[in-house]
């Protein structure tokens, strides 16, 4: 066996169970189930936006020596509160 395969097994028999994500979730002691729920909020926003001008070009500039526009903005935001349950998270 080669010194680097060596040296690479005994640091993974050195890190074994040493990863953040080796544990083991509290056990609950009674047989009862809980009661849960769950509160959801969805938003949305939705914004819509035109503009547009115009301005006299050529034998139109004779006769339109302004430039003219509009801008019209439109915005809607609603929001929906829930809830999710009750429902029953049975005993281990």
């Amino acid at each position: 066996m080669s010194l680097n395969l060596r040296i690479l097994r005994r640091a993974a028999d050195a890190a074994a169970g040493t990863f953040p994500g080796d544990f083991q979730l509290p056990q609950r002691w009674n047989d009862e189930g809980v009661p849960v729920t769950h509160p959801v909020t969805t938003f949305r926003r939705q914004t819509t936006e035109t503009n547009a001008k115009v301005k006299g070009e050529g034998e139109l500039a004779k006769y339109l020596t302004q430039q003219y526009g509009f801008s019209y903005v439109y915005e809607v935001y609603w929001k929906l509160n829930q809830v999710d349950g009750p429902y029953e998270l049975p005993a281990h």
